[in-house]
């Protein structure tokens, strides 16, 4: 049933910039950027060439990725505040 969800929600807000914070807030993040990031081969003389895979960069996420850091500046203003993990 969350499968079908999550898909619902991709699919409904598709251009609406929300799966970046979605695959984050379904702890699915590690799983999707592992994957790695693919195109297609821009530069190449046959048209049919053009269509093919190409694999541009892997990306790395760690447990460190799902939080950004807090500047230092409000830690300055609040010493309670702790520096957020991997940071």
């Amino acid at each position: 049933m969350r499968d079908i969800i999550h898909r619902e929600r991709l699919n409904e807000l598709a251009f609406e910039s929300q799966r970046f914070w979605d695959i984050r807030r379904w702890k699915e993040a590690p799983v999707e950027y592992q994957k790695g990031i693919y195109g297609f081969d821009v530069i190449c003389a046959a048209p049919e060439d053009y269509y093919t895979r190409k694999f541009i960069y892997e990306q790395k996420f760690g447990l460190k990725d799902y939080f950004w850091p807090i500047p230092i500046s409000y830690i300055e203003i609040n010493p309670n505040l702790v520096q957020n993990i991997g940071w």
